[in-house]
């Protein structure tokens, strides 16, 4: 059902945004026929952060490393969520530079030991785009071997060219077609400077890679819709651009839950809050 590497380059260098928006929302109606738009609401805290403390309950915790000589505090972190409150889903971020680190294997093991459903890579990519692309999936490949499922982010918008992006692309369909561990995958854009924000990835190059990345990757079931922070309009746009998914990150600044499911009602499709695992869904 997918597109192949020349047509997904063609779709990538097209003007014709709408055409292949209009084909990638029927891979995704042909995938997910019942018109639901899942989502989850994400509670991040950073483990370095001063008087860490555990929010208040909710379905998920995302509890991010980005200071590798922090993994240890993670176990205790991720100990104390897990008797803190009843979170369903609990996750943990590391960067890609983690795949370096000798210790990355035995730590994702003892995560788990202590409660931690999953792993996500911080697609804050830095240096060469397709060695980090490579690091970050080693990463996920170790998490696959220890039996946890992941979601896995694809940047875009740091100067990289089409060509390297399809072959992250190609390196995601091949991990998915050898381990069967990617539970969906998210189109994110790499964020510009501050000092340099007209920069960053347009409204544009975020809806043509979500369809690209829809079509070319369809070994993995779910994509997600842009981040809420690219703006409440892109994200609607982008559930008829191949996406059935969304994420929020709590606190949001300016975005609630409400407000995530009257854009999805308003795309006509119904959204449904969904577990981690994208096996339960919590009908409200």
């Amino acid at each position: 059902m997918g597109i192949s590497r020349s047509e997904a380059l063609d779709c990538l260098r097209s003007d014709d945004l709408l055409g292949i928006g209009m084909e990638a929302d029927a891979l995704r109606r042909s995938l997910h026929p019942q018109g639901i738009v899942t989502y989850q609401c994400v509670h991040e805290i950073d483990v370095s952060a001063a008087g860490t403390s555990i929010p208040a309950p909710a379905h998920a915790l995302r509890i991010r490393c980005a200071d590798l000589t922090r993994l240890d505090m993670v176990a205790d972190l991720v100990r104390c969520a897990r008797g803190a409150s009843d979170f369903q889903w609990l996750e943990v971020s590391v960067p890609a530079e983690a795949a370096n680190d000798s210790r990355i294997r035995d730590a994702i093991a003892h995560w788990a030991a202590c409660g931690s459903n999953s792993i996500s890579v911080d697609v804050g990519w830095r240096g060469d785009y397709a060695r980090s692309a490579a690091a970050s999936l080693v990463v996920h490949r170790t998490a696959h071997a220890l039996g946890m499922r992941t979601a896995v982010g694809i940047p875009f918008g740091g100067g990289e060219s089409d060509m390297e992006r399809l072959d992250v692309l190609d390196a995601v369909r091949e991990l998915q077609e050898e381990t069967c561990g990617f539970m969906a995958l998210a189109p994110v854009a790499i964020d510009a400077p501050a000092a340099r924000e007209l920069d960053g990835a347009t409204a544009v190059e975020r809806l043509k890679m979500l369809a690209v990345a829809r079509m070319y990757v369809d070994n993995i079931d779910h994509v997600r819709a842009p981040q809420a922070g690219a703006g409440l309009k892109v994200l609607q746009t982008g559930l008829r651009f191949g996406a059935d998914d969304a994420e929020l990150l709590q606190p949001q600044a300016g975005t609630t839950e409400q407000d995530l499911r009257r854009v999805i009602r308003d795309a006509g499709l119904t959204p449904v809050e969904r577990d981690g695992a994208y096996t339960t869904m919590f009908l409200s």
